[in-house]
This record gives C-alpha cells, sequence and structure tokens, in this order.
C-alpha cells in the first residue's frame, strides 16, 4: 500500500495573543496576510468528504 502524503500546514507569522500589551497588537496587513495562508492552505489540503458536498442532506450523506 502506497504511503499516504499529506501536506504540512504552511508557517505562519507569530501572532501575539490579543491580551498581550498594544505595543504587541497585530498590524491589519499582517492579519490578511494570516488569513489568506490559512485559506489558502485549507483550499489546497481539503480533503473530500461526503458532508462537506452542497447537495448533502442533514439527515446523512449517502
Amino acid at each position: 500500500m502506497p504511503a499516504v502524503s499529506r501536506s504540512r500546514a504552511p508557517r505562519l507569522p507569530h501572532v501575539p495573543s490579543a491580551a498581550g500589551p498594544p505595543e504587541r497588537a497585530v498590524a491589519a496587513p499582517e492579519l490578511a496576510e494570516l488569513r489568506e495562508t490559512t485559506v489558502d492552505w485549507y483550499r489546497t489540503a481539503a480533503r473530500d468528504l461526503p458532508w462537506r458536498r452542497p447537495d448533502c442532506s442533514p439527515w446523512g450523506s449517502w
């Protein structure tokens, strides 16, 4: 059986906690980059699961 290749999550820029001091606040462009990087990774690494399909009903995916 062939080995399953799993893509690794990209390294994301460090985002300090919202509870951190104000001088460590994250700038809007950094948040936008983080969001873009994360969404792009999910698009490329997503698996085709039946319950994610638009035609799946709340009562099952069969």
